[in-house]
């Protein structure tokens, strides 16, 4: 009898040409309710997380952080600090250094946005029984890992 089931590595590639679809879909539809009632586009909501995440950073940490070039990065913070979620401080000990910090108004943005995630999630994973939430946290985790 032959063996029909596909090779390992052929499974895998179909397994991650599912997720390449399936993972931007989930997020969008995670994300989906705060963007839409919101005026901050995704792209500074990404960075006011990122901020909430690090506390202040130099504006090249933030650059490596959020994966964008320092002219991207640039045109973003100025557009946070013209809407008074962010503040660029210089550092005394080094000039040409910046340090982007949240204002109380950023940090506030934050809150509000890691408690609607945090809230669609409890909404999904109570579809899912306790066992299988575990196993999937135990394999994002792992997943972070390797993107670390």
């Amino acid at each position: 009898m032959l063996n029909k089931s596909p090779k390992p590595r052929k499974r895998i590639a179909e397994i991650a040409q599912e997720i390449s679809f399936l993972m931007p879909r989930i997020a969008r539809r995670v994300f989906l309710s705060f963007f839409q009632s919101n005026e901050i586009p995704p792209t500074q909501l990404f960075t006011i997380l990122t901020l909430s995440e690090k506390g202040s950073c130099h504006f090249r940490e933030l650059c490596q952080g959020l994966h964008i070039s320092a002219p991207t990065a640039t045109g973003i913070i100025d557009r946070l600090e013209k809407a008074h979620f962010v503040r660029r401080l210089r550092d005394p000990a080094d000039r040409r250094a910046i340090h982007i910090v949240l204002t109380a108004k950023g940090k506030r943005i934050a809150r509000i946005l890691r408690l609607t995630i945090r809230k669609r999630w409890e909404m999904m994973l109570r579809q899912l029984s306790l066992k299988e939430c575990e196993d999937y946290l135990r394999i994002l985790r792992k997943i972070q890992g390797f993107l670390s």
